[in-house]
């Protein structure tokens, strides 16, 4: 009888976690998010006497965006893609598993107690919904840096990136915790702005990017046959870190003459440095000739994104520029819009392109759809006209014209809302369709 071979532990397997956190990124992003991107412009434009429940709404959107929509989408593609990027399988899965239900149920509980939280039993439950989004932001960066360990040894820029997201992600998640117990010790709804922007600065600056970043710098630049400067993605780490630190540590010192200004203006020209190194190290303005011909415009929405992260960058160094000169921070509608372009621009566009390029189900699409191209180049205009939309209402601010902004800002949430359904659509329907690869050698008759 011959002796059975050893398998080998499969690198990535399709863990029903990352469907599933998938699955729940475009719920929650479909039926909370983006409609609270669409309803409370209009509410306010309309002047609808919602009072601190406004608020509060706002900030339930802004987390859902970024740890339900963003957050989850990025752990069900990190299972995925870390164990093939670092050449082992995923450490600790279940713990993963783990991070998914604590991080959707933090963000579903933050949902239905924050806009009733002038009640006592309200903010209790509010003050445990930071206490799951923290569980689960541990959970996911335990499986996450161990299975980074054999690229971490090697030096491998990937990475560092990649690990330096996960932690930004527990620290953002700690600075949560901090803010909704300040607001169970002094009532109300509303996290207070000294508290919140430290939070949306390391989300943004140090978690998202962090991630789309290591994951894009370890694909595209394959894609595009650009030989990425060795030294360009340290530079691109080193100034996004030190900028991250930089603009977190002026948000907690506080705002003002008094505060940290500088350090805030500072940290704006290292975070705008950071996303030109990054972009820099893409190649994207080449052709993308490693792309096959049928998914090439996929890279349309790789370019556009790293588009995007230029007019970011501009941004931040027209902020900064304000801020030295009026001896304050960076203005507010400056900061604002950069986020949305972040938001929208980088990292919802890089989430569609990257699934369709890489997810196992949008294979048979990728396969056999000759209409892949034209909804590739819708999701692009959808989201490049959101991110615009968006952007714009926030630096319209200063011009006085509220009501042209706040129908922008709803404008922009429609148009994201479609392309993310018509997303989640296809990415059902290619679960419910699995690729059946063709016969090597066969040849079809007739």
């Amino acid at each position: 009888m011959a002796s059975k071979a050893p398998t080998k532990p499969a690198v990535a397997g399709d863990d029903i976690v990352q469907v599933l956190a998938l699955l729940a990124a475009c719920a929650l992003a479909l039926a909370l998010g983006f409609v609270l991107a669409m309803v409370l412009p209009g509410a306010a434009a309309l002047r609808a006497p919602w009072g601190e429940r406004w608020r509060a709404l706002v900030q339930v959107h802004g987390q859902t965006m970024v740890l339900g929509w963003a957050g989850l989408f990025i752990l069900g593609m990190a299972g995925r893609l870390i164990p093939r990027f670092s050449s082992m399988p995923l450490q600790r899965p279940y713990l993963l598993r783990v991070a998914l239900f604590l991080i959707a149920g933090g963000v579903v509980l933050r949902a239905l107690t924050q806009p009733l939280a002038d009640a006592t039993p309200a903010r209790i439950l509010l003050f445990a919904s930071g206490l799951l989004v923290l569980g689960g932001a541990i959970c996911f960066a335990i499986p996450g840096l161990l299975t980074l360990s054999r690229p971490l040894r090697e030096r491998r820029q990937f990475a560092y990136i990649a690990a330096a997201g996960m932690l930004w992600l527990v620290v953002a998640a700690a600075l949560i915790v901090r803010s909704l117990a300040q607001v169970l010790a002094n009532g109300g709804m509303v996290v207070s702005l000294a508290d919140d922007t430290p939070i949306l600065y390391a989300e943004f600056f140090g978690f998202l990017l962090g991630f789309v970043i290591a994951v894009t710098l370890r694909s595209v630049p394959v894609l595009y046959r650009w030989p990425t400067p060795r030294a360009l993605p340290w530079v691109s780490l080193g100034l996004l870190q030190v900028g991250t630190f930089a603009i977190v540590g002026a948000a907690l010192a506080g705002d003002g003459p008094g505060g940290a200004w500088w350090l805030a203006c500072m940290g704006d020209v290292l975070l705008g440095g950071g996303l030109l190194a990054a972009a820099g190290c893409m190649g994207v303005w080449r052709k993308p000739e490693r792309l096959r011909a049928n998914v090439r415009m996929i890279g349309l929405m790789l370019r556009s994104a790293y588009g995007w992260a230029v007019a970011a960058a501009i941004l931040l160094f027209y902020g900064a520029a304000r801020g030295f000169s009026d001896h304050l921070p960076p203005p507010d509608y400056i900061d604002d819009a950069v986020r949305h372009i972040i938001g929208i621009g980088i990292v919802s566009m890089l989430i569609l392109g990257m699934a369709y390029m890489v997810g196992h189900m949008f294979a048979e699409e990728r396969a056999n759809d000759p209409r892949l191209a034209l909804r590739v180049r819708t999701y692009h205009v959808l989201l490049s006209t959101a991110a615009f939309f968006r952007a714009g209402a926030a630096l319209l601010e200063p011009a006085g014209a509220p009501l042209w902004r706040y129908w922008l800002m709803s404008a922009a949430g429609v148009c994201a809302f479609i392309a993310v359904a018509w997303f989640t659509y296809r990415l059902v329907w290619g679960l419910r369709h699995h690729y059946v690869p063709p016969i090597a050698g066969s040849v079809e008759s007739g």
